[in-house]
């Protein structure tokens, strides 16, 4: 009993790995905007905490403390 190798130009191994090219960069680019998007999130977050005054966290614990 021989088992039957896959030839190369087969149409289903083609087409498999043409699904995983396509997922492959598909996915990459959907990280790459998704990379962008949290890019630009994270820097408006730190322009808006520059912009707004802090509270100081450890002055109120220190005079709570003593």
């Amino acid at each position: 009993m021989t088992r039957k190798k896959w030839a190369p130009h087969s149409p289903l191994l083609l087409f498999t790995r043409e699904i995983h090219i396509v997922c492959n960069q598909t996915r990459s680019s959907f990280n790459a905007e998704a990379d962008q998007r949290a890019r630009m999130a994270r820097g408006l977050e730190r322009a808006e905490a520059n912009s707004a005054p802090r509270p100081s966290h450890h002055k109120a614990n220190r005079t709570q403390s003593q």
